[in-house]
């Protein structure tokens, strides 16, 4: 129980910390790349090339729904979309680890990665590097799958997967 509730303690603080806005946060990559490059798409409502950050010219899938979130409601909800992905990112390692290793260390090893400083940082921001997790893990665990049952539904998820994480 008490895993559980520093499991519960941890969410609530990435949750606060990714709606509540902090001082000092624009200069920060996800403001002035990962979110800002989707603002300008949503204002002028298509892709535009912007000459002083080069990687305008390649709209990547996770910028994509960042952009979403702001036709939505603005940065706050591209960074819940995020918080969602670490989320994902525990719900994978804890699955990954009941199914492969030991069900009994499931929890913590999903609670582990969860509060590493490197994820509780990225669920915070409007940053990529979390989707991009969480789609590996996504076609990882299809892959196992896989080659566990031979499942060629299986094979093209995790093809599927993969390349959404190549496209981010």
């Amino acid at each position: 129980t008490s895993l559980i509730i520093l499991f519960l303690i941890a969410v609530l603080l990435h949750y606060f910390s990714a709606t509540v806005p902090l001082i000092g946060t624009a200069a920060s990559d996800d403001v002035a790349y990962q979110v800002a490059v989707p603002r300008v798409y949503t204002a002028y409502h298509h892709f535009v090339l912007i000459a002083e950050n080069i990687r305008s010219f390649i709209p990547m899938n996770l910028n994509m729904l960042y952009t979403l979130g702001i036709l939505l409601d603005g940065n706050e909800v591209s960074k819940l979309i995020n918080f969602a992905f670490g989320l994902g990112v525990f719900m994978l390692t804890y699955d990954l680890t009941r199914q492969y290793i030991d069900s009994r260390f499931a929890f913590l090893a999903g609670l582990l990665c969860y509060v590493n400083p490197l994820i509780s940082h990225n669920s915070t921001h409007a940053y990529i590097g979390l989707g991009m997790t969480f789609y590996f893990l996504l076609s990882f665990r299809s892959l196992l799958r896989w080659h566990t049952t031979g499942e060629s539904r299986l094979l093209i998820l995790s093809s599927i997967f993969i390349g959404f994480n190549i496209g981010s």
